[in-house]
This record gives C-alpha cells, structure tokens and sequence, in this order.
C-alpha cells in the first residue's frame, strides 16, 4: 500500500509517467479495446483547483484522464466563476469530461422526479454550460446510497463507469479517503491487463500532508476566497458612495 506522505504531485506525475511506459491512457469512449490501456478517473469531490492542477501536469506528460463534475458537492460550486474557469482549464488541456451523480441528493427532496429525467438534465447542464458534452458519468459514494446503483452499459448516451462490464473488464483501484483501496495501481504493472484508475484531486496536493489537513486546506480555500469576496464587494459599495 502506498504510504500516505506520497499522495502529492511529485509522486502523481511519477506514477503515470511509470504507468504510461506500460500502459496507453484512454478515454471512456474506447472501453474494451484490446491493447493494454488505463482508464483513469478523477471524481472531483472537493477540489477543482487541484483538479485543473493534476490536468496541466497530465498534459505536460501526454496522457489523457476523464473529470467527473459533482453539481452538488458541499465544497464548491460549479456556478462561480473561479470554479468554471478550473474546468475550462481542465478542458484546455485535453481532458474530457463525465458527470459525477448523487443519487441521494434528489431523493431527499420533496418534489423527487425520475432519476433518469434528472441525470438526463445535469448532463444537458454541463453540455451548456461548458461547451462539451459529457462522456461518462459515475456514482457518488455509492456505498452510502439506498438506492441501487446502474449497471447498464450506457446512461443518457454516456458510459456508466461503474457498469458491470467494466466492473469485469478492468482491474479497479481507488485514491478513496487518501489510500489506495484495492492496492498501488504500480504494484500491478504487467500482471494486469486492463486498469481502471479512479482518484480524487483533493488528496494530490504540493506538499506532503495528512488526509486531515488535506480536508481543512480544501474547506479553508473556499473560506478565504468567499471572505475575500465579500470584503471586495463592501469596498467597492463603499467607493460608490
């Protein structure tokens, strides 16, 4: 298992520069084809910031990863500009995007509708709102969820990442909670065919910190930021006046 204090960006770029020496990067629209390749994922729970980060640094190594986009997360909004112009970034540097979908949050909702009719409108909500069309979407913590998740192939014309086949297909490893679930995707380099990689940006920060002060430093942010926002609006009200 990969020890905690490597989860930063200097480990990040030498685990897919040694996992592209072995392995083609591609994307969820070639699932299934035969040469040895990685899907890699990210699901973006907390952080767009360190999202755009790993995206440059993916760029700079010419391998390509999927961003799924959480419209509902307690750590940032997709509808303020700093956060949407993170994902324009991402975007620019190649990278496609998926739609990270909660399950429960409409659920909770006294006006609860078709869950279909749901993912079919956040998927149309990131086609408008960022110019490209989602290629897969993926299940947040489908492991807290009630409801069961879909095994389908396809959802809304998007690729299920957590479809049976692929579930079959793939070798999975997951960043979960700052640790690698289901071991070190480089401790299975040439046993495995076929890997399906899933991370989350928030753990991959610059320095080395606990999975704790990885949490604070993505909630601080967003403090700071809106704190600063708000101080700018009051000045500005007050030039005005």
């Amino acid at each position: 298992m990969t020890n905690i204090v490597e989860f930063n960006e200097t480990y990040y770029r030498k685990l897919i520069k040694k996992i592209s020496n072995h392995y083609k990067f591609e994307v969820y629209s070639r699932v299934g084809c035969e040469h040895p390749h990685v899907l890699w994922r990210h699901d973006i729970d907390m952080s767009p910031h360190r999202a755009a980060k790993l995206a440059e640094i993916e760029m700079q190594e010419n391998v390509i990863s999927t961003y799924f986009l959480h419209l509902h997360s307690a750590f940032y909004n997709l509808f303020d500009e700093s956060v949407a112009q993170k994902i324009y970034r991402i975007i620019e540097c190649g990278h496609p995007i998926g739609l990270h979908y909660d399950l429960e949050f409409y659920r909770k909702l006294p006006q609860h509708t078709n869950q279909i009719d749901l993912i079919s409108f956040e998927k149309s909500f990131l086609w408008d709102v960022f110019g490209v069309k989602p290629m897969a979407i993926s299940f947040h913590n489908p492991s807290l969820s009630v409801l069961e998740i879909p095994s389908v192939d396809k959802i809304v014309g998007m690729i299920n990442a957590d479809s049976d086949y692929i579930r079959g297909f793939y070798k999975f490893f997951s960043d979960s909670n700052c640790e690698w679930k289901y071991g070190n995707p480089e401790d299975f380099i040439g046993d495995c065919k076929y890997l399906h990689v899933l991370t989350h940006p928030e753990w991959w920060t610059l320095i080395l910190q606990t999975h704790g002060e990885k949490v604070r430093r993505c909630v601080s942010g967003r403090y700071e930021y809106s704190f600063k926002y708000y101080n700018n609006i009051i000045e500005q009200v007050k030039r005005h006046e």
